[in-house]
């Protein structure tokens, strides 16, 4: 009775090690979830948020909710978290709130990364604005 009560407590044990080990495996956060400034910045609402720093300066995360009617108090919270791990923005101790600040140090990755497609973006615009003033001198020969 003892051998099989301890077999069954040791199987109960091993599998309640393995169902443990499966549920962090499972619902183990990817490194790459919001942990770049790529990341970040693809949602719109962060975006706004940066927007309204680099605009308006530092700001204490009521006054973000303040200027942004669309987006819950709780969903703030959760941007900034994300942008305050991804270096996009500091949290500096005002008393009892928290300033958060514009860290334009952290977008240097996504502005170099951009720059590759810089010229790309230069001969569309160039080919744009040799299209349009063909137009306009075609426009311009018409009786």
């Amino acid at each position: 009775m003892i051998i099989y009560f301890s077999c069954k407590c040791l199987y109960n044990i091993i599998l309640y090690g393995i169902a443990q080990y499966s549920i962090a495996i499972i619902h183990k956060p990817s490194p790459m979830r919001d942990s770049t400034p790529y990341r970040a910045i693809a949602d719109q609402n962060r975006r706004k948020i940066l927007d309204l720093l680099l605009a308006e300066g530092p700001l204490l995360a009521g006054d973000i909710v303040a200027q942004l009617p669309t987006i819950s108090q709780p969903a703030v919270s959760k941007h900034l978290r994300i942008l305050r791990e991804t270096g996009l923005v500091r949290a500096v101790p005002e008393g009892r709130e928290r300033a958060y600040h514009l860290n334009p140090e952290a977008l240097r990755q996504v502005a170099e990364w951009l720059q590759h497609y810089e010229a790309l973006w230069d001969d569309r615009l160039a080919t744009l604005k040799s299209l349009a003033e063909e137009a306009e001198r075609a426009k311009g020969e018409k009786p």
